[in-house]
């Protein structure tokens, strides 16, 4: 391979883990606003934050059961990404360091050819659904 394709390999690659982090912070609070606006349709007067509830805003980054709760079944590419964002946000963002062995277990962190293409169309869905609340 010559020196330019592998400067422009390694270019590329050096935006992927902000790409999925951002990607990550948005589909979170994307997930949020529709868990607040379905909330506030349905007349809850104060909204409680905790991750036991589907009538709680998570504080956790745990896309998979959230994104469910809210849109529905998710494809197998789809549920992979968003398991991919959440230890995107988790590590890159605001967690560092682990605080257990077991946290440490990412199961292979990878980055797929069409994921950009997966995360925009779950953003589509999202947005969708928070369109259709009234």
């Amino acid at each position: 391979m010559e020196r330019a394709a592998v400067n422009s390999v390694v270019a590329v690659f050096t935006y992927v883990g902000p790409y999925h982090l951002m990607a990550g912070y948005a589909i979170e609070s994307l997930l949020k606003a529709v868990r607040v606006k379905r909330l506030v349709v349905a007349s809850v007067k104060k909204i409680p934050f905790g991750n036991d509830s589907p009538d709680k805003v998570p504080t956790n980054h745990q896309y998979t059961a959230f994104a469910k709760a809210e849109i529905g079944n998710l494809s197998g590419g789809e549920q992979d990404r968003l398991e991919r964002l959440g230890t995107y946000v988790l590590w890159a963002g605001r967690y560092p360091a682990a605080k257990s062995a077991k946290a440490m277990d990412t199961g292979g962190n990878s980055t797929k050819r069409d994921d950009h293409d997966v995360v925009h169309a779950i953003a589509r869905r999202i947005i969708d659904k928070y369109e259709s609340l009234n």
